[in-house]
């Protein structure tokens, strides 16, 4: 039974994700990988990976935004000796590794914070451009994400055989999703999207469940 639940649970991962790309929330592809092959969407993974890598490395396309995207890469790297350097840091202040130099000890606990801050700065920065890249484009990838939506039917299609050969309970696997037009789907749910929680973003995303009837179960 606790395989069957975990294949059930890749088919819900792997919507929700592949649905968030065609919404231009872009994942990187090899973390579907596991999900495809737990579920068995090996050929349906090839039928669209070409279309969901030109959505996923779109930036990396878009002129000014390489060199930044690299920094961001090494800023993340520097994530682990951030955090060792600040524990490194608490420890000399409470006397356990003691320290008479005070600029070593503001080395310590500075430098981690310059990082983090650099990285929410250029990520953020990239994030934006893209986002008016995406605005100033709004026929970007059409084919691509009308590619992605008839592949997520088919996936949803497959989700239900498998949710109804195993006598799953598909209120145990609601989806949130950015799009509502997907065949084998109930929507639950609507819920407009806050920055900082308090500022209206210019979409809905979608609690869903899978349509099917308890007799069909």
């Amino acid at each position: 039974m606790k395989g069957t639940n975990e294949k059930l649970a890749q088919f819900q991962y792997l919507v929700a994700q592949l649905d968030s790309i065609r919404a231009f929330r872009r994942v990187h592809p090899s973390k579907l990988e596991q999900a495809v092959n737990k579920t068995n969407s090996t050929k349906l993974w090839n039928r669209i990976k070409p279309e969901v890598e030109r959505i996923v490395f779109l930036p990396e396309s878009i002129p000014g935004l390489s060199n930044l995207i690299r920094t961001t890469a090494t800023l993340r790297m520097l994530f682990p000796l951030c955090f060792f350097a600040f524990i490194l840091g608490i420890l000399i202040r409470v006397g356990i590794f003691p320290v008479t130099s005070d600029f070593l000890y503001s080395i310590f606990l500075i430098a981690p914070i310059v990082i983090m801050v650099a990285f929410v700065v250029v990520d953020f920065t990239i994030r934006k451009k893209v986002a008016r890249y995406e605005e100033h484009h709004p026929d970007l990838h059409v084919e691509e994400r009308a590619q992605l939506r008839r592949a997520i039917d088919d996936l949803i299609l497959q989700f239900i055989r498998e949710m109804k050969l195993y006598k799953g309970n598909p209120e145990k696997y609601q989806m949130r999703l950015y799009f509502n037009d997907y065949r084998g789907i109930t929507v639950l749910s609507e819920r407009r999207e806050k920055i900082f929680g308090v500022f209206n973003r210019g979409y809905s995303t979608y609690t869903t469940t899978l349509a099917v009837s308890q007799k069909g179960r």
